[in-house]
Parts: C-alpha cells; structure tokens; sequence
C-alpha cells in the first residue's frame, strides 16, 4: 500500500508500524441490553447529520450557530434523544 502514498515509503511504513504497535484505541462501554432504537432510526439520523453538517459547513459565518443550533435540534425531536437516552440507561460503567 505504501508506494500509493503521494510520501517517502519510509514514513508511511512508520506510521503504519506506530498505528498498530503504539496506538490506544477510544474506549468503548459496554452495555447491559442489546441497543435497538439506533438501528431502526440509523440511516434517517445519519442522512440528517450528513445534511446539518454540509448546511454548517456552507453557512455564512454570522449563520453558522443558528444553523448548527436548528439541526441538532431536529436530530433530537428526530430521534437522537431516544438514542442517547437507551444508551445512557444501558451503559456499564467502570
């Protein structure tokens, strides 16, 4: 894979060699029940963050907060709170 690189083979080969020897990965929590809310309103909240993120990305920036603030708030009545809270009820913490 290295010489597709646009690098010197030597550096992507390091970081490739960092990424799996030194790496820490993000933590992860598991949870007491089986997660079922995300599934079912998965692809609608994420073709709607794909939306709010290229809205926020191309408003002007004096529209910027109005914008973000508009759609998280239609994530949320969309069906990001019900996530969030089976997930905060489910957790297990350390």
């Amino acid at each position: 894979m290295a010489p597709n690189y646009p690098f010197p083979e030597e550096k992507i080969l390091y970081a490739y060699k960092v990424s799996t020897d030194r790496a820490v990965p993000v933590p992860a929590f598991p949870v007491a029940n089986p997660l079922v809310v995300g599934g079912v309103l998965g692809t609608t909240l994420e073709s709607q963050r794909d939306v709010l993120l290229l809205q926020a990305v191309m408003a002007p920036p004096g529209d910027f907060g109005n914008v973000w603030d508009t759609g998280i708030a239609g994530l949320l009545d969309l069906g990001a709170r019900a996530v969030i809270e089976e997930r905060a009820a489910n957790i297990i913490l350390p």
